[in-house]
């Protein structure tokens, strides 16, 4: 098999269409037509079906496409640790995390780094955790710096380093602020959170279920955190969300201590895979930092 029909393959499977395949590589159609035949062939395989202009993946071609990843994801590692030894460079990292993490812990952590190591090229992509492991796992991102969940450890390389604690919490002139309350009193406020995806929203369904109450009744769900403190303080609804998204004073905690999560936060990396001394920089300040931002374990 020829490596480089493996990377031509990847790209065919992520486009699903042979034109734009061949724009995204600088290749002509024939020859990518005839790098997918030597493919199938060397595996004795048919890869895709033909749908109109579109290529659509056989169950080989699926199971393929997701090992060519994981190729193409230690590829790009064996040429990102050469590049960096042969230039004698400290190289850059890519950290994939939540919005609380990029606004409370991360900008101490990034200066620091800088500081010390002007030439360091730090890339943050800020996203869910559920699209933070897809990223992980593909090698688009070097870690992933945000709360841990229980299948981590099976999977990734897992470091803990603080816990956080999540809060319901409102506007300042919603109802329930300002004194203790019971789940009851929650149940009968409308709510905004994220998906069913995310853990926090996860635990506090069922913390409601456990209870005997219907989950929150959700009036809307976004994936958008930066709407979140704007809408809570300009409507009547409730959130979920880090007890640090409230000392900046844009929100109030509702004194319920049944709705208190306290939730791990670590470094999840893929097994073996490659981090520059960039990131090995950026490592060390998390560990020195997590912990005075967020309770330590």
């Amino acid at each position: 098999m020829n490596l480089r029909d493996l990377e031509y393959f990847a790209v065919v499977a992520r486009t699903q269409h042979l034109g734009q395949a061949a724009e995204l590589l600088g290749r002509s159609q024939p020859a990518l037509s005839q790098s997918l035949q030597r493919l199938e062939q060397a595996l004795a395989v048919q890869l895709f079906l033909r749908q109109g202009r579109n290529l659509i993946l056989t169950p080989a071609g699926a199971a393929l496409a997701r090992r060519a990843d994981a190729v193409e994801s230690l590829l790009g590692d064996v040429r990102r640790e050469m590049r960096d030894h042969a230039e004698g460079r400290v190289g850059s990292v890519h950290i994939g995390t939540g919005a609380t993490m990029a606004e409370f812990l991360l900008p101490q952590v990034c200066a620091e780094v800088m500081r010390g190591h002007s030439e360091v090229q730090i890339e943050l992509s800020v996203a869910l955790t559920d699209v933070l492991r897809d990223l992980l796992r593909v090698g688009r991102v070097d870690m992933i710096l945000g709360p841990l969940l229980s299948t981590d450890r099976g999977e990734f390389e897992v470091e803990e380093l603080g816990t956080d604690i999540v809060v319901v919490a409102c506007g300042a002139g919603h109802p329930l602020a300002g004194r203790p309350v019971e789940l009851r009193d929650l149940a009968r406020s409308r709510w905004l959170l994220p998906p069913r995806s995310v853990q926090i929203r996860h635990w506090l369904d069922s913390i409601f279920t456990r209870a005997g109450l219907n989950p929150p009744a959700v009036a809307m769900q976004t994936s958008v955190v930066s709407w979140v403190k704007q809408l809570v303080n300009s409507t009547n609804l409730l959130t979920f969300t880090s007890r640090h998204d409230v000392t900046t004073g844009e929100l109030v905690e509702i004194d319920c201590k049944a709705a208190l999560m306290r939730r791990r936060i670590g470094v999840l990396r893929q097994r073996d895979a490659y981090l520059s001394p960039a990131g090995h920089l950026v490592l060390e300040a998390l560990r020195r930092h997590t912990g005075q931002v967020f309770v330590n374990r």
